[in-house]
């Protein structure tokens, strides 16, 4: 049977009385032994990296855009404050496209968001039609829209409204 190593665990000296000063303790010396670091002591670095996208707020996990970064080749070093930066700014866009797509769903008194209401809002909205204008929304149909020579005329025709006098 081999023996198991026991570690060796130093052991600390606190003295509680000095020369200098007098006391009524009995014992001049008190032995601790350190206990083990606990789990979130010897974590502490590594926990704190992993959590600061979740101390900024955000839904979206900015480490799948860190990946997407790094296997993208788009620099030779990617700072996971870049992918933050990114998620917090995806974030914005998502929640700006999902409030105007609701009221588009609201206006047609639909309760679920449809693809139809999301190509809608965008091509309504001037900034994010410009940023998207090459988009093709697959089975959402046309956004509507009525040439000008097929609506009436404002104005009725001038042949229309005057009599003949032969009548």
């Amino acid at each position: 049977m081999a023996s198991q190593k026991q570690p060796i665990i130093p052991r600390v000296i606190v003295q509680t009385n000095d020369e200098n000063t007098s006391s009524d303790s009995s014992s001049d010396n008190e032995y601790y032994e350190p206990t083990a670091p606990t789990i979130n002591q010897t974590n502490l670095n590594t926990r704190k990296t992993k959590r600061k996208w979740k101390d900024a707020g955000l839904l979206l996990p900015p480490n799948i855009f860190h990946k997407k970064l790094i296997s993208g080749k788009y620099a030779k070093k990617v700072a996971k404050e870049a992918a933050v930066a990114m998620a917090g700014v995806l974030e914005y866009l998502v929640s700006e496209v999902l409030e105007i797509s609701k009221e588009c769903a609201d206006i047609n008194q639909k309760k679920r968001i449809q693809p139809r209401h999301i190509m809608l809002a965008i091509k309504s909205d001037q900034d994010f039609n410009e940023l998207l204008k090459d988009v093709t929304f697959p089975s959402t149909g046309v956004v509507p829209f009525i040439q000008d020579c097929l609506l009436p005329s404002r104005s009725p025709s001038p042949m229309l409204g005057k009599r003949t006098s032969e009548q």
